[in-house]
């Protein structure tokens, strides 16, 4: 439940009564202290934020629990974080949880309150103001009798029902009686509401303009005396806070009102002279900064230079951006070089913070700037802020217009109106380590219009040494979409070459990286060694070097080399989150769940295709299609059809266009769904549509789907041998060019598939040798099968029994035991018996294996094991060679994430399903 009003409507007494009431027949924890601790009402125990969640897990079991934060803007995101965690993992709980916050925008919301309140569904009460009778009845209590129909009003027009200042102005209306005797019947005349003297309204106003109840600075802000500013200010000690700030304590701000009486040009003469004072007395930036923010005329240079200089002193990108934003807005026809410096300024924080509010300001750099250089940093600025928001095609055609100028390439088509959801465009608080603040929902526009096309001056040349960058960028940018990749394919030979004395440069990296995903993705499948991504090299963060190392994940993963491939994704993902839009860490996760399907850790690929999933939803638009696909065929592989099937149905077949490069996922899926509800001629019309689904000169990689395989098993099932065998033929020479290890196998496993009796079965037995020695443990599982299936064929039920119960443990371990129960029967049928299924990779181990696994995850050496197992330490370095190769680990300390919890369980907690 969220508590919400304006300040001082009496949230914080309702939530205190609420608590008070609650506590017969609950356990309520507040929370309270700077270092983030709760604190039981009933025990007087704090709390530790690491600890809330099993606090309130343990007083659950025992009756109903509440949680309750006033005034949540105030509190350390520690408190915020333990409430979220908690709520996130409450389900099923008798938990109620109270907050109560001001109604924005009279308050800066933190960034870990928005996150809370955006991440669960909130039942929110606002507290409405007091109805003129009410006020009646609070201000007869406050001043013993009735007050007259002119008091009222005047308290009601003052407090506009707020209980607060309700009792403000009964207590400045006792004071006022208390130093005027006279009558006290409802017929007395009644004077202002803020019984002050002109001394006191002047002091008043000095000190909302100073945001400082300083006497020092009132003294010679108003040029009287300083024992009168002291005495002024002491008398007024009890009230001004309340009247100033509306609250009970907090520190002068910039927000602090102006006394009636004061003309909008009189406050800006005011807040003028008092920046300077601020200034000349050496008073920190912001402090200056805030004063400024409440000019709205008048600027001078040296206010520019004040709010620019706040902007670099703060560690706030949401006050910096306020800052940079108020000097563009009062800096018109201000010095050109000022106005440009400022705006580069708040260009450079609004593309890590709100990139789509950042790309006017862009546009304008761009277009009016006169330095090659300069144009060039801007470019790639630009381009990044365009990669940020998931628009890559665009910043292709943006480098393009930079680098080769108007008569050479086509203008950069951009959105009229770029929507802007408040939630959508802001940032987490983990990309801004200890930042206070981040840009405010209510300042922000609803949308913001830009030119329909970006024009750069011709008279403007990008240096030969800034090119390379530009051309990786390019490259990078619109390498993976349908609209860009033919006119990038032809300009990547003309590009640029990397500078080979600076092998780390951001522009050389970029540059490798797009060549050799260019290669791969024309069918050259081992690029040059100068064209890959050097292992040392380190992302800055930025997307394009971020995209650069997604793009060579993708070429180490058409290569067979997925070692590399999770390296470079992990440095992707390894990096805090950007907030709600982060297109490029969607693609990591997509790719990164390929990878997992492709060397069978099949529940951690679902686990990424969730992910990926949610971040892309958050921005709608074809990068959906991706994770949805690759998610469908991860379920598939998994033998969950009816899941996969409802996912592809959410699909729109015009969707596919532009993701080329998941086509054949695509179809492969469909075709899998097909044949496993029988229809085996639907499955191969699939099959043959994902050739033809690619672009034209972007060639299938023949070993990492290989679609060849599956069409050459089905036109066998369909009684045609002789094209089952051309199909084999064909796709086992193109997996042999491929030239890597897998190749080989899939090759043999191909010719294997298609060649009757022993012959066949020896290419079958070979090629699940190069198998067992690749990570790609679902074809070998699909290999051991067809050899156990070939033999089994032939009557010999021995032979076929180890053969069959390795594809069986294989599928197991890698999460796909509802798709093997074809493996079962056949194992059933040569006479074995098959292990009680439980959803676990463990499933997969004999029980001598398991009994050693369990051993090395307590932390047991081989010498050990052996001891307590009574067996040799060759023996037990047999069983864990054997665990790992069915696991899909490589070492001991792999072991505990594989096999910490049931692979159902993991499917529940990251929102799975059952089949």
């Amino acid at each position: 439940m969220l508590l919400t009003g304006p300040t001082g409507i009496g949230r914080s007494a309702l939530l205190r009564t609420f608590c008070s009431a609650a506590a017969s027949r609950a356990r309520v924890l507040r929370a309270g202290g700077p270092d983030g601790t709760w604190h039981d009402g009933t025990s007087h125990d704090p709390v530790s934020p690491r600890r809330l969640h099993e606090k309130v897990v343990d007083l659950s079991r025992h009756g109903p629990v509440v949680l309750a934060v006033d005034d949540a803007q105030r509190y350390r995101p520690e408190t915020l974080r333990s409430l979220d965690y908690v709520l996130r993992r409450s389900n099923g709980l008798p938990l109620l949880t109270v907050v109560t916050a001001p109604t924005a925008p009279a308050v800066d919301e933190p960034p870990a309150l928005a996150s809370l309140l955006a991440q669960h569904a909130w039942t929110t009460i606002c507290l409405a103001p007091l109805t003129d009778g009410e006020t009646a009845e609070v201000l007869t209590r406050r001043l013993g009798r009735r007050p007259a129909p002119d008091l009222l009003r005047q308290c009601v027009e003052h407090s506009l029902g707020i209980p607060a200042a309700v009792h403000v102005f009964a207590d400045a209306r006792g004071a006022a009686e208390a130093r005027t005797p006279g009558p006290t019947t409802d017929t007395v005349s009644v004077p202002s509401p803020l019984p002050y003297s002109g001394s006191e309204t002047a002091v008043l106003s000095a000190v909302a303009a100073l945001g400082s109840p300083d006497p020092e600075l009132v003294s010679e802000l108003l040029r009287i005396p300083l024992p009168t500013a002291r005495r002024v200010l002491d008398d007024l000690a009890d009230l001004h806070t309340a009247l100033l700030t509306g609250t009970g304590g907090e520190s002068y701000g910039p927000t602090s009102p102006f006394e009636h009486g004061i003309s909008q040009d009189e406050a800006d003469h005011l807040l003028q002279r008092a920046a300077r004072l601020l200034e000349d007395a050496g008073r920190p930036p912001t402090q200056v900064a805030d004063v400024l923010l409440r000019l709205r005329q008048g600027a001078a240079p040296w206010m520019l230079e004040a709010l620019y200089s706040a902007a670099l002193d703060t560690d706030s990108p949401a006050r910096a951006v306020r800052y940079l934003s108020h000097a563009l807005e009062i800096g018109d026809g201000q010095d050109v070089d000022t106005v440009r410096r400022i705006r580069n300024r708040l260009a450079e924080i609004l593309c890590a913070t709100a990139p789509a509010i950042a790309l006017p300001h862009l546009n304008s750099l761009l277009m009016t700037s006169t330095d090659g250089h300069e144009l060039a940093t801007i470019a790639l600025l630009y381009a990044n802020t365009l990669v940020a928001l998931g628009r890559g095609e665009e910043a292709a055609r943006l480098l393009g217009h930079v680098l080769n100028g108007p008569a050479h390439a086509e203008a950069v088509s951009v959105p009229k109106t770029v929507a802007l959801p408040h939630t959508a465009a802001l940032p987490d608080t983990a990309a801004f380590p200890d930042t206070a603040a981040l840009p405010d929902t209510a300042a922000l526009p609803e949308s913001i219009t830009v030119p329909d096309a970006i024009t750069v001056p011709q008279s403007v040349t990008v240096p030969e040494e800034r090119r390379a960058a530009l051309e990786g960028a390019l490259l990078l940018s619109g390498a993976l979409r349908q609209e860009t990749l033919g006119w990038v394919r032809e300009r990547s030979p003309t590009a640029a070459d990397p500078l080979g004395d600076t092998p780390d440069d951001p522009g050389n990296r970029w540059l490798r990286s797009a060549h050799a995903a260019l290669s791969v993705l024309s069918g050259h499948p081992s690029p040059s060694p100068e064209l890959t991504l050097p292992a040392s090299a380190t992302s800055s963060g930025t997307p394009l070097d971020e995209l650069s190392l997604v793009a060579s994940a993708l070429t180490a993963h058409l290569t067979d080399d997925n070692t590399a491939a999770l390296a470079a994704l992990d440095r992707v993902l390894g990096r805090p989150a950007r907030g709600e839009l982060d297109p490029t860490r969607a693609k990591a996760l997509t790719v990164r769940a390929l990878v997992h399907c492709d060397t069978g850790n099949l529940p951690t690929a679902e686990v990424d295709c969730r992910q990926a999933l949610e971040l892309e939803r958050r921005t709608p638009g074809p990068d959906t299609v991706s994770p949805t696909v690759v998610f469908a065929y991860a379920l598939a592989q998994r033998g969950r059809y009816a899941a996969a099937k409802a996912l592809l149905a959410q699909l729109d077949p015009a969707e596919l266009r532009p993701v080329f490069y998941v086509h054949p996922v695509y179809w492969w899926t469909r075709a899998a769904i097909r044949r496993a509800h029988g229809d085996r001629n639907g499955a191969l019309v699939a099959l043959r549509a994902s050739g033809r689904a690619l672009p034209r000169g972007v060639p299938a990689a023949p070993t990492v789907l290989p679609c060849w395989l599956e069409a050459a098993d089905l036109l066998g099932e369909l009684g045609r041998p002789d094209e089952a065998r051309r199909i084999a033929a064909e796709g086992g020479a193109l997996a042999r060019r491929w030239g890597t290890p897998r190749g080989t196998a899939l090759s043999l496993l191909g010719r294997g598939l298609a060649t009757p009796g022993g012959a066949g079965h020896r290419l079958l037995d070979e090629a699940c040798t190069l198998f067992a020695e690749s990570r790609a443990r679902l074809l070998w599982a699909r290999a051991e099968y067809a050899l156990g299936s070939a033999l089994l064929d032939a009557g010999d039920a021995k032979a076929a029994r180890p053969r069959l119960r390795t594809a069986l443990d294989l599928m197991i371990g890698c999460g796909a035991g509802d798709a093997a129960e074809g493996i079962r029967l056949r194992l059933a049928e040569a006479g074995g018996r098959p292990r009680r299924r439980t959803g676990h990779p463990g499933d997969a181990l004999t029980e001598r294996e398991r009994g050693v696994v369990r051993l090395a995850m307590a932390g047991r050496s081989n010498r050990e094991i052996s001891d307590a197992l009574y067996i040799t330490r060759r023996t037990v370095e047999l069983h864990l060679s054997n665990s790992y190769q069915k696991l899909g680990v490589s070492r001991r300390e792999e072991l505990v994430d594989v096999l910490r919890e049931p692979a159902a369980g993991r499917a529940r907690l990251a929102g799975g399903e059952g089949r």
